[in-house]
């Protein structure tokens, strides 16, 4: 998903890479063609244990919760610190409607960070009123990988780029202070190991820790346990926890991963998606 005012960067790359099936239309348009014919209007935001449709267009805040909110957007992330959000918020704003939809849409948890919900606010501040419908939300054609990723892709590789897949960083090695630098890549693949060498004018940058990483899947057969389904139980021992803990003993200034390890349960990502046999 994807709204037009957050986005104007994302807005600003696509609207130069050309559109997966007709090179003489780009994403950007693609995706503004096809949300004018094509409108998201949400009519079952909400259904409750019975199959009922709720009425999502009442948010339930009530007025301490809606202080609450004022207060939080109010404070710098200075003075709101490692707080989580119900260190901010009562009991009566999580059986509301509206975080109902806030917490579906954007992946959140009561006992995640308040600072991070913060930036939330004040960055989709303009879809409060449109959470019942989403109806401010835009669509890609196809999927987002099909309708963005393999285009970029294809651009970047007429460009020279150098893309290269089943490609792990395994670890990196950096200059001792006050630069901080790094300077080698540690690479594996299928063939082995490998490294590449950088110089103080290469930029590099390093994305570990995603919430999509080291990720499993399940089956429809499978059963709700968690570890025979391949799902992980400990995420101690992950690549991409390995590759952090790496860069950290190098004295690189990385954040510890023990907040994620510590308690899978609350920093775990679980999605699930019907599957059609048939059209609807």
């Amino acid at each position: 998903m994807f709204e037009e005012q957050a986005y104007q960067t994302t807005w600003d790359l696509f609207s130069t890479i050309p559109s997966l099936e007709d090179p003489d239309v780009t994403v950007r348009q693609e995706i503004l063609d096809f949300n004018s014919t094509f409108k998201t209007h949400a009519r079952a935001r909400l259904v409750d244990g019975k199959h009922r449709i709720l009425d999502a267009s009442s948010y339930g805040l009530s007025t301490a919760d809606r202080f609450a909110m004022t207060r939080m957007l109010a404070m710098s992330e200075k003075t709101l610190g490692a707080r989580r959000i119900d260190e901010i918020f009562g009991e009566h704003f999580f059986e509301s409607n509206f975080w109902q939809m806030w917490r579906t849409m954007f992946a959140f948890q009561k006992w995640h960070s308040a600072t991070e919900l913060r930036r939330y606010f004040v960055r989709f501040v303009q879809e409060f009123d449109l959470l019942d419908t989403v109806g401010g939300i835009c669509r890609t054609k196809y999927n987002q990988y099909d309708s963005m990723i393999v285009p970029l892709q294809r651009w970047l590789v007429d460009q020279g780029v150098d893309v290269r897949f089943g490609t792990r960083v395994a670890d990196v090695d950096f200059t001792d202070r006050p630069e901080r630098r790094a300077t080698r890549l540690h690479l594996e693949d299928q063939q082995g190991s490998s490294t590449i060498k950088l110089s103080e004018n290469d930029f590099t940058f390093i994305t570990i820790g995603s919430i999509t990483a080291d990720s499993s899947r399940t089956s429809p057969t499978c059963p709700k346990t968690p570890t025979p389904c391949g799902v992980m139980a400990s995420r101690s021992t992950t690549k991409a926890t390995t590759s952090r803990r790496k860069c950290r003993r190098r004295r690189a200034r990385r954040s510890s991963p023990s907040w994620s390890t510590s308690s899978v349960s609350r920093t775990s990502w679980t999605r699930s998606s019907p599957r059609l046999t048939s059209p609807p």
